[in-house]
């Protein structure tokens, strides 16, 4: 009897065991990963195959999704003011809406009502804005900016795309309100010419003075595609806020696109184009959907507390409406074209089922990671949640779950094929490092991090790599803390703030956009404002193992600056309202990375190199060595 009762008591456990793992929620539960490739050009712009050869070509390689990303408009034009639009010189080059947004938008509809192997989603890469520098009579004419680019997707009608503003684009009605004013004067006065021709009142002054306020009526027309023109200067992140407000405004996603700008400088005929890094842009702009978070190579914007950071930070604290997320891009032209391969970066999107709408869902949420692979063995991240032990809520990539006691992070990495690989796995909680350590593939982590100060909300997000060809960045997933006793809830939808807003976090905020004073070199010491931060420290133990980095355009050999007074803060951003690195005496030497497009008295912000890390100095109070 006593045999048969320890059975039956065994049998019980066994179903109490099964029936715990049917109802316990899990993050990968109904989940399936699908392989896409983001920012694929056809022939429509600067590609060299066709959209139905990149579908077949997808369909071979495995890849589940593809993003055409052809260029909206791609033209350069220079005119001279004060009749610039009139006597102008013109290089456009093909785009989508040069041949037709109509007849791209129903091409790539129709081979995806074709390929059912392969979803295929049209979008665009707009670049709203650049301006001119130098002159022709010099030959040094420069369009600076002019790669300062931005993907966009959902928007899936020709007149949504016809009326975005771009220069150099489509008649609008949207920007009447911005020039009518100027065109009215030089049409009213136009009228009043044609009146004193009537009259014969100085007919032939009056004629010539009619020609020239026709020309300049036409010139200032109110239906322009842009409110901005290419003849006064960095207009700063507005023009590319008005390309995501308006985006926004018709339900599509913007997503930062080429931050790092490795093709800086590259000419187009006589012309030579001028692109920055400006990752700087991912703060000072609001209300996009992500950025490129994996390249060809490693990008510095995704390293621990730098701008990702920054930006998820201010999601924390409810200074921004949501947060942002990482995509793998390709930058897709030609085959074997600098090397590149079709697929070679890849957005691995987690979906309920193969479809348009499931993928665009993932994207919107943030339920993605970002892998470059240089085989077919990528890295496959096939677990990374956050759970509550104590209630068994689990939430996985661009989600949010209340906990009530330590959160438990889970993550299972491997090699796609199953080849032996050694990785390092790196856990970022708030910008900080909290968990680094070299693994051997396939492993699977079990992690409580009891460490976390339970006081504010944070975020957990992993990053893998092999080495600067072989690396991986996921999405984050959102934790916040609420009381034993407190019902906890379920989880929320992906995006959204806790009701009343959530406490602030550890991590420093984010800045505003506004630039505040800078002293100059003479000033003293004392006069430099400081937001009175902190480098985020790493957690002890853990080990220094960082990825590769990236030499960036414009950094010559040997270039380096020396501080010009004692005690210059290194910003962890481009502006004094950002917390403090450290401060350096006088006479301290620093490596140059870049400079910024962000400017104070006309000089920029610089990323210099400190101790292995990325720091910020204002221009003003450094010489060069």
């Amino acid at each position: 009897m006593s045999r048969f009762s320890s059975k039956l008591f065994q049998i019980v456990l066994l179903m109490c065991a099964g029936l715990a793992a049917l109802v316990t929620p899990s993050a990968g539960a109904g989940f399936i990963q699908l392989d896409g490739a983001m920012d694929v050009k056809t022939r429509f712009s600067e590609g060299c195959s066709t959209a139905q050869e990149l579908a077949e070509e997808a369909k071979q390689k495995g890849i589940d999704v593809l993003f055409y990303n052809d260029s909206a408009r791609n033209s350069l034009e220079y005119g001279l003011v004060p009749l610039e639009r009139i006597l102008k010189k013109k290089e456009e080059r093909s785009s989508v809406l040069s041949v037709g947004a109509n007849a791209y938008l129903s091409e790539i509809g129709d081979l995806d009502r074709h390929y059912r192997e392969v979803l295929l989603i049209p979008g665009v890469e707009a670049m709203p804005f650049y301006f001119w520098t130098g002159g022709i009579l010099k030959r040094d004419l420069v369009a600076n900016n002019f790669d300062k680019r931005l993907l966009i997707y959902g928007m899936e009608t020709a007149p949504a795309l016809e009326q975005l503003p771009l220069l150099n684009s489509n008649f609008s009605k949207r920007m009447i309100g911005k020039y009518q004013t100027l065109f009215s004067i030089y049409g009213g006065l136009f009228l009043f010419s044609c009146v004193l021709i009537y009259k014969r009142f100085y007919r032939k002054l009056s004629m010539g003075a009619a020609a020239v306020f026709f020309l300049l009526a036409v010139n200032n027309h109110p239906f322009q595609s842009s409110p901005y023109d290419q003849y006064h200067g960095d207009q700063g992140v507005e023009p590319y806020q008005k390309m995501i407000d308006r985006v926004k405004e018709q339900g599509g996603m913007t997503f930062w696109n080429r931050l790092d700008a490795l093709n800086g400088m590259r000419e187009v005929g006589s012309v030579q184009l001028k692109t920055l890094p400006h990752p700087e842009d991912l703060v000072l702009s609001k209300g996009y959907d992500g950025f490129q978070a994996v390249a060809d190579q490693p990008l510095p914007h995704v390293d621990p507390g730098q701008e990702w950071d920054q930006v998820l930070g201010g999601y924390l604290s409810g200074e921004r409406p949501g947060a942002v997320w990482g995509i793998g891009t390709n930058d897709y032209r030609c085959a074997a074209e600098d090397g590149k391969i079709l697929g070679m970066v890849r957005t691995v999107f987690l979906v309920r089922e193969k479809s348009r709408e499931g993928v665009m869902e993932a994207l919107k949420k943030g339920r993605m990671y970002a892998v470059r692979q240089p085989d077919a063995d990528r890295l496959s991240l096939d677990d990374f949640t956050v759970s509550d032990v104590t209630t068994g809520q689990v939430a996985t990539l661009g989600e949010e779950i209340s906990v009530s006691d330590f959160p438990e992070i889970r993550a299972n990495l491997r090699s796609l094929h199953g080849e032996p690989k050694s990785a390092t796995l790196r856990i970022v909680r708030n910008g900080a490092v909290v968990k680094e350590e070299a693994v051997n593939l396939p492993y699977e982590m079990v992690w409580r991090d009891v460490e976390v100060p339970r006081e504010g909300p944070v975020y957990y997000r992993l990053s893998a790599w092999v080495g600067p060809t072989d690396h991986l960045v996921a999405n984050p997933v959102f934790v916040r803390f609420v009381a034993p006793s407190a019902e906890v809830a379920s989880l929320p939808p992906s995006g959204a703030v806790p009701p009343g807003g959530p406490k602030s976090p550890s991590m420093p905020r984010p800045p505003s956009v506004s630039m505040p004073s800078v002293p100059s070199p003479g000033m003293p010491q004392a006069g430099m404002p400081s937001a009175g931060g902190t480098a985020m420290p790493r957690q002890p133990g853990m080990p220094g193992v960082s990825i590769p980095s990236v030499p960036q355009p414009g950094m010559g050999e040997g270039y380096s600056v020396v501080t010009l007074v004692d005690s210059v803060p290194l910003k962890k951003g481009p502006g004094t309202i950002f917390p403090d690195v450290v401060r350096v005496d006088k006479g301290t030497r620093l490596e140059v990375v870049r400079k910024t497009t962000v400017r104070f008295n006309r000089k920029p912000w610089l990323v210099v190199r400190w101790e292995g890390q990325n720091a910020f100095v204002w221009e003003g109070v450094v010489q060069t060595e």
